[in-house]
């Protein structure tokens, strides 16, 4: 109201031109208000649409927030009266041409924003007229590997984070945006080297996360899948494997995550598994200091540096223990007799007084 009455008094000639004032403001949620929809509908002005998550259209931001920015890097307010007078003085010490100029930019910068897209981003998708999400696919692989450097930093061998904050690490950087609209792309072909990327990510930080339970009834009308699953929409491309498909499927035949994570766990061909009963459990040693975590680790798997393997991937010519037998993580384990543990690996397993005493003494760097 008081921009209206504003503009009939400093622009007399504004209730009588045929063009509109166009007005802008973002989809806040007091923006889009009822009431507010209401008040501009009766005052005929034009809204300029804004696209989502587009703060580099808006003028406010991208021109005289920015520069606020600038002159208060060195200020230090102790009362909101101070900081109110730094911004009084500082919007007065502008002059006109200061807000015009970038005003008039507007249309320029909107243009950039809204002009055709062949991949357009929506709410963090980048989509395509094929729905392949292979551009997604390869930005967000990218942006993971560069993620996964930062945890890298964080896991030496021998000294580094606990597993449990490299664990808690991986979540909140990795596994979270990972796994964001994951449902609409992870049936697709394209999706298999960012499902290989996510599965060495388990394999490197020992990250065993618990299948998510649902808070909702599976059954219950207000579940938003539930309609689709119902009446799912027909295929109208053989090659598409939509998710209501699948999920048709899976509740026919009354599945559960927990029974099929420890089936495919038992089914699987890992050295050892027997240690282990179900996945969704932490295995021992989790507090452990970096080092003997990593060396307990590398047993448990029998992948380390001892001298067999080291021959086999050309970083040595000699696979042969000191004691001349050749040197496997098992056979430093179990029968070499100079380091061998005679608890085995059960009792390594699963961190022993004893055990834990003999990775500290064990003078191998595996």
């Amino acid at each position: 109201m008081r921009l209206s009455r504003a503009l009939k008094i400093k622009r007399p000639l504004y209730t009588k031109r045929h063009d509109k004032v166009i007005y802008q403001h973002d989809n806040a949620q007091p923006h889009v208000a009822k009431v507010v929809k209401e008040t501009l509908e009766v005052l005929q002005l034009d809204v300029l649409p804004h696209p989502l998550y587009s703060p580099d259209i808006a003028p406010s931001d991208y021109h005289m927030f920015r520069s606020m920015t600038h002159g208060l890097a060195e200020q230090h307010f102790t009362s909101y009266e101070e900081a109110k007078n730094w911004v009084d003085v500082w919007i007065a010490s502008k002059d006109k041409e200061f807000f015009q100029h970038r005003i008039r930019m507007l249309p320029e910068r909107w243009e950039k924003v809204i002009t055709h897209s062949e991949h357009p981003k929506y709410l963090g998708i980048h989509l395509d007229r094929t729905l392949t999400f292979k551009t997604h696919l390869t930005k967000l692989k990218g942006k993971l590997s560069s993620r996964n450097n930062i945890l890298h930093k964080l896991a030496g061998s021998s000294w580094g984070s606990d597993a449990n904050t490299l664990r808690t690490s991986a979540l909140a950087l990795i596994f979270s945006t990972a796994e964001y609209c994951a449902p609409g792309f992870a049936n697709l072909q394209e999706s298999t080297g960012f499902q290989f990327l996510l599965t060495s990510l388990r394999l490197s930080y020992a990250e065993r996360k618990p299948p998510r339970k649902c808070t909702k009834n599976l059954d219950s009308p207000d579940l938003e899948i539930n309609p689709i699953l119902q009446s799912p929409p027909k295929h109208r491309l053989k090659s598409r494997n939509p998710i209501w498909s699948r999920g048709n499927q899976l509740l026919s035949q009354n599945f559960n995550i927990s029974e099929a994570w420890t089936n495919s766990w038992i089914s699987s061909d890992i050295p050892n598994k027997n240690l282990i009963t179900s996945p969704s459990v932490k295995i021992p040693g989790f507090s452990l200091p970096r080092r003997e975590w990593v060396l307990l680790n590398r047993f448990r798997t029998g992948q380390g540096r001892c001298a067999e393997l080291m021959k086999l991937w050309g970083y040595t010519k000699d696979p042969n223990c000191a004691c001349n037998v050749p040197q496997s993580m098992s056979h430093i384990l179990d029968d070499c007799p100079l380091y061998k543990f005679n608890g085995g690996i059960s009792n390594l397993h699963s961190v022993t007084p004893e055990a834990l005493n003999w990775l500290k003494a064990l003078p191998l760097r595996l």
